[in-house]
C-alpha cells in the first residue's frame, strides 16, 4: 500500500513502518508475536515434562499400592471368615457328637440296667 497516496510523505511512513515493527515485536503474555511465525518454540521445556512424567508415575505407583493393599485386606478377611467358620463347624460337630454319645450311653446304660433288674426278680 502506498501511504504517498493517502497525503504521508516518506519520512512519516518510514516512521509509521518503524511503529509497526516495533509492535511486531511486542510480547503478548510473556511470548513474542513472533512465535506464531515459528522463531520461538511452542513446545514444553524438558522440566515441565519431568514434572508431568513424574506425576503421572507417582498417581499410577499410589494406584497400585492402594489396590494391592485393598486386596490383601480382602484376601486376610475372606482368610479370617473362612477360618472362623471352620472352627465354629469343629465346635458344633464336637458338641453334637458328645451330646449323642452322652445319649447311646445313657440308653445303653439304661437299658442294661432295665435288663439286669428284669432278670434279677
Amino acid at each position: 500500500m502506498d501511504l504517498r497516496l493517502m497525503g504521508f510523505n516518506d519520512s512519516e511512513e518510514n516512521q509509521l513502518h518503524s511503529s509497526v515493527m516495533r509492535i511486531n515485536n511486542l510480547s503478548i503474555v510473556g511470548a513474542p508475536l513472533s512465535t506464531q511465525y515459528g522463531k520461538y518454540s511452542n513446545t514444553k521445556s524438558t522440566d515441565e515434562v519431568v514434572v508431568v512424567v513424574v506425576v503421572v508415575v507417582v498417581v499410577v505407583v499410589v494406584v497400585v499400592v492402594v489396590v494391592v493393599v485393598a486386596a490383601a485386606v480382602l484376601v486376610l478377611v475372606v482368610v479370617v471368615v473362612v477360618v472362623v467358620v471352620v472352627v465354629v463347624v469343629v465346635v458344633v460337630v464336637v458338641a453334637v457328637e458328645t451330646l449323642l454319645s452322652s445319649v447311646l450311653l445313657f440308653a445303653y446304660l439304661y437299658s442294661s440296667t432295665t435288663t439286669l433288674v428284669q432278670y434279677s426278680f
